[in-house]
């Protein structure tokens, strides 16, 4: 059983209704995932959709990265809603179905272009050991900047 129960209108304050109906009628309006808990809050979520916006469709490099970023979190932290978020995109954005099984069913992985590597070995020094290595970071430093 869920410890908050799943938010609708009707258990919002009336002063928050305007922002739950404008985080509703757009992306992620049904209540599943990560929205469905920002959605207590609906200021929050209205305030927060345009950084996810930004993050997932409007930030520079190749948006393989981001989405090969997601699926190495989902699969550190065993989080199959954001995994099956994001393992199609990754897909269609570039990222080989090896790698992407591979990750998925926790197994070696297979050769991979070179800023795929940075930023898988980049998550699985953060999620293994809560911390990155000199080296690690200066890789992704020199792959995507400050």
């Amino acid at each position: 059983m869920a410890r908050i129960p799943a938010v609708n209108r009707q258990r919002i304050k009336e002063e928050l209704r305007v922002a739950f109906d404008e985080v509703s009628s757009g992306p992620g309006g049904v209540c599943t995932g990560p929205m469905s808990i920002l959605k207590n809050s609906p200021e929050m979520a209205r305030r927060a959709i345009p950084l996810f916006g930004y993050v997932r469709n409007e930030s520079t490099g190749p948006k393989k990265l981001p989405e090969l970023a997601m699926l190495v979190t989902a699969r550190a932290m065993d989080c199959p809603y954001i995994w099956n978020a994001h393992a199609t995109s990754g897909r269609q954005e570039g990222l080989s179905d090896a790698l992407v099984d591979a990750l998925r069913d926790n197994k070696p992985l297979p050769p991979v272009p070179s800023d795929e590597e940075v930023v898988i070995n980049y998550g699985m020094e953060l999620f293994r050991g809560r911390r990155v290595n000199q080296t690690t970071f200066q890789a992704v430093l020199d792959l995507l900047g400050v």
